[in-house]
């Protein structure tokens, strides 16, 4: 669900980024109309980095990294061998 969000903030970031630049006086949509494009640029890089944070943090919670550690086999006091054990 956080990766739904996360598209979502991040194209409305783009889009935000990518409408001062082809309608500088934003006529084609009237609530833009009052707001600066500085205004709405800055606003849209902010949202745009927030998206892309929470791709990146929603990403790494999914994953487990599997360490495969070598530990010693005794047969008596002696080490006859290794195996590998995997952790988290």
């Amino acid at each position: 669900m956080k990766d739904i969000f996360g598209y979502i903030l991040s194209a409305l970031g783009i889009a935000g980024i990518i409408i001062p630049i082809f309608d500088p006086e934003t006529k084609s949509l009237p609530f833009l109309q009052n707001v600066p494009s500085t205004a709405l640029l800055i606003a849209s890089i902010v949202i745009l980095a927030i998206g892309i944070l929470i791709l990146i943090k929603g990403n790494k919670k999914g994953r487990k990294v599997q360490i495969e550690r070598e530990v010693p086999i005794y047969e008596g006091g002696q080490v006859i061998g290794f195996r590998k054990v995997k952790t988290i």
